[in-house]
C-alpha cells in the first residue's frame, strides 16, 4: 500500500501548474535555440552556395588565363596579342578592306508626335 501512496505524490507534483509551467518554459526554449539553429544553417548554406559559385567563376577565369598563357608562349600567338593590344604591322605590310564601301541606310523620317497626329487629322477634315 504504501507503494501506491508514494507513486501517489509523484504524480500529483508532475501533474501541479508550477511542474507544467516549468515545463512549459523548457520546451519554449528548446524551440527557440533549435530555431536559432535552423536559421544559422540556413545563412551558413546560402554563404555555401555563394562560395561555390565564386569558386567556379574563378576556376573558368584561371582555364582562360591558362589558354592564354599557352596561346603567348609561341611565336603566332604572341605576335597576334601584339598586334590586337598595340596596334603595329609589319614593314611593308598593309590593311585590305574586302567589305568594300557599305552604303549608308538613307536617315528615317522625323518622327511626328501622337497629339500633332491628331491635330493634322482634325484639319484634314475641316
Amino acid at each position: 500500500m504504501r507503494k501506491f501512496q508514494h507513486q501517489g505524490w509523484l504524480r500529483r507534483l508532475a501533474v501541479s501548474r508550477p511542474i507544467q509551467a516549468l515545463f512549459l518554459l523548457l520546451i519554449i526554449l528548446i524551440g527557440v535555440r533549435v530555431f536559432g539553429l535552423y536559421q544559422n544553417k540556413q545563412s551558413v548554406r546560402a554563404e555555401e552556395i555563394s562560395r561555390e559559385n565564386e569558386l567556379t567563376k574563378l576556376t573558368a577565369r584561371r582555364d582562360e588565363l591558362v589558354a592564354e598563357v599557352a596561346s603567348l608562349s609561341t611565336d603566332r600567338g604572341m605576335e597576334e596579342a601584339i598586334r590586337e593590344r598595340f596596334g603595329v604591322v609589319k614593314p611593308g605590310e598593309k590593311v585590305i578592306n574586302l567589305a568594300g564601301d557599305v552604303p549608308m541606310p538613307p536617315p528615317a523620317p522625323p518622327s511626328v508626335p501622337w497629339w500633332q497626329k491628331i491635330i493634322n487629322w482634325f484639319a484634314s477634315i475641316v
